[in-house]
């Protein structure tokens, strides 16, 4: 089992085309996890997700409403519905997603509307913990 180490951050975009948050990140270097998730009504245009300064996402088609992008590790990101059903698969370079210990720069952009509004959820491991039984 391993510790996990959560931030929660929402984009609207009706205040500004692109929104930037930190993240801490208290364990070892490694690939950052995260969920991306359209919380509207409506498909948003233009949605791009950056990572100490590296694109990361730059999506060509709107993600759709309730829409999520996941990505848990590996070379690919998970496009799913707003049920969780897997659409399609975006190809990534993993070394895109590695961040160090300490501050990590996020940016969310997307095209402004008025009810644009993006979830993203970030989580690094921590280091393993042994379960023991009883």
């Amino acid at each position: 089992m391993h510790e996990a180490h959560v931030a929660r951050f929402i984009h609207t975009s009706r205040l500004s085309r692109s929104s930037e948050f930190t993240y801490n990140n208290p364990a070892s270097a490694q690939s950052l996890q995260w969920i991306l998730r359209s919380d509207c009504k409506t498909p948003i245009d233009d949605v791009t997700l950056e990572i100490n300064g590296r694109p990361v996402v730059d999506l060509k088609e709107p993600l759709l409403a309730g829409a999520s992008l996941k990505y848990a590790g590996g070379a690919d990101i998970v496009i799913a519905d707003a049920s969780w059903k897997e659409l399609s698969r975006l190809p990534v370079n993993p070394a895109l997603m590695r961040i160090n210990p300490g501050i990590a720069r996020i940016r969310i952009s997307s095209k402004p509307a008025p009810d644009n509004a993006i979830k993203l959820e970030l989580r690094a491991l921590g280091s393993a913990m042994p379960i023991k039984p009883k």
